[in-house]
């Protein structure tokens, strides 16, 4: 699957472009970029996006990330102290320069465009060994227990700032009778989940904490053919956190409750390890992980919430109606132990 199309181009004085002056400050790499394109604009909470092309069919180009008023620290962190002591495949790291704008500049290899594909089983294995490989030798790795907090907390912070902005938006006179029944709906999962969150905190005390990418999903993992193989390259870290590695083991969109990756495979990895982890308990970790992540993806999809105009308002309550009916799947399938 092919990622979307930059939103604009810049082929005519490139040199004068931020990125490509950003690009030459960095001093890493000798190449002239010929072409920026933007993926991305700046965002209130999202970094810019660029991406760098130099011309040649050879060389490789560069995404860059314009961080101005966000913190690139997590993903700095991530490509400087953690993975080069890690034995697992990635995009090659460039580098990160501070400008004299109060801006900061982060560049990583473009691994191309083709997206975990969870249908493959041979895909499927290659990223379960990679997870595995991940979450069992980080343990090795002093940063990575310096990254934010990827637990429970996290995830109850997602549900609180959720119900807050939904409350916010139930006030709104432009509200459909559709609208509100999707939003009432949600704000009871949420006061549901939270009176059990306890059950899902013990879950998590039992099991280990650990690296996780924390949006390990098709769209933020690339395959490559590198010699007679395959190899993955997760991109996009600012999620990753210190906690249990449920949300990596989660499904991605459409997928019901069948994990993106081989857990037959990343059992025999983690195992070796974790001995407990047999496959019951993993089949909770992918629920548990289910739960977390659609918890984030709410909150993410709150922002839009803010609008007082009812177009802007179709695509975040049609998220919500989509999040509403899988967050019921993964409490139907928790409804043993989430009590």
């Amino acid at each position: 699957m092919s990622r979307k199309e930059p939103v604009a181009v810049c082929n005519y004085s490139v040199a004068e472009h931020p990125a490509a002056r950003a690009w030459r400050e960095l001093g890493s790499d000798p190449r002239t970029p010929v072409i920026v394109e933007t993926w991305r604009g700046m965002k209130t909470t999202k970094p810019a996006i660029y991406r760098l092309g130099f011309g040649d069919a050879e060389s490789s180009s560069v995404f860059v990330k314009w961080f101005l008023g966000q913190s690139p620290d997590v993903e700095r962190t991530v490509y400087e102290e953690i993975l080069p002591r890690l034995p697992v495949t990635g995009p090659r790291y460039h580098g990160c320069i501070e400008t004299g704008d109060a801006s900061t500049w982060l560049f990583v290899e473009d691994v191309g465009s083709q997206r975990l594909s969870p249908s493959d089983p041979a895909q499927r294995a290659l990223a379960a060994r990679w997870l595995g490989t991940l979450h069992t030798r980080a343990l090795e790795v002093g940063a990575a227990a310096s990254l934010p907090e990827a637990g429970p907390p996290r995830y109850l912070a997602n549900l609180h700032a959720s119900r807050e902005a939904i409350r916010k938006c139930l006030k709104k006179p432009i509200l459909t009778a559709d609208d509100r029944c999707v939003l009432d709906g949600v704000l009871a999962q949420l006061d549901y989940l939270e009176s059990r969150w306890p059950s899902l905190e013990r879950e998590c005390d039992a099991l280990p904490r650990t690296l996780t990418h924390g949006d390990f999903r098709p769209k933020n993992v690339r395959v490559r053919r590198q010699g007679a193989g395959l190899v993955i390259n997760p991109i996009d870290w600012e999620t990753a956190g210190w906690g249990v590695p449920v949300a990596d083991l989660a499904p991605g969109r459409g997928r019901g409750l069948e994990s993106q990756v081989d857990l037959e495979v990343y059992a025999s990895m983690v195992q070796r390890v974790w001995p407990d982890l047999d496959s019951n308990l993993i089949g909770r970790m992918v629920v548990m992980g289910s739960i977390f992540r659609t918890l984030a993806a709410i909150e993410w999809s709150c922002v839009s919430l803010g609008f007082d105009e009812p177009v802007f308002l179709l695509e975040p309550i049609a998220s919500m109606s989509s999040y509403r009916k899988r967050l019921s799947m993964f409490l139907e399938a928790a409804a043993e132990w989430l009590t």
